[in-house]
């Protein structure tokens, strides 16, 4: 370790590298799997030039990273940071997920029921007004338009 407080790397542009290979890999494999069916097409092409990119961005960062750790340009703190930051990584991570299933909870224990006609004495304005006859199931399988036509998957709402 160094005897300096805290080491500030100098401008990267390994970030800019990474969101233009995260991109061509986004691109090339959204249009890899639209494209399934030609086999005249060349879109694959850029998924892989995508995992390349990535790859390539990816090694030559940690080699960066690696670098400066055995060069001890590292301290106390900046490993404290590193800590810091994962830490609140993890955390918004968990708060994301119980924000996901606590609406999907919501969801499935409260407004599905409330659109039935749970609620005020039985008989809910928006059961009413908005879908009448609504039957509360979980999931919903059947929208009030063509739901029935198509709940089958082997159908094609297209």
């Amino acid at each position: 370790m160094s005897a300096q407080t805290y080491y500030v790397p100098e401008q990267s542009r390994f970030p800019i590298f990474m969101a233009v290979s995260l991109f061509l890999l986004v691109m090339g494999a959204s249009s890899t799997i639209n494209n399934l069916d030609n086999p005249d097409s060349n879109s694959s092409y850029i998924l892989y030039a995508g995992f390349a990119s990535l790859f390539t961005t990816m090694f030559f960062w940690f080699r960066q990273v690696i670098k400066e750790h055995l060069a001890g340009l590292d301290s106390n703190q900046l490993k404290t940071s590193y800590v810091y930051g994962m830490a609140w990584f993890i955390f918004s991570e968990v708060m994301f997920f119980a924000a996901f299933f606590g609406a999907l909870f919501y969801v499935r224990s409260f407004a599905v029921p409330w659109l039935s006609g749970e609620g005020e004495n039985g008989v809910g304005i928006s059961a009413i007004g908005l879908w009448e006859g609504f039957e509360s199931s979980w999931p919903v399988m059947t929208t009030p338009d063509k739901g029935a036509e198509y709940a089958l998957a082997e159908k094609s709402m297209a």
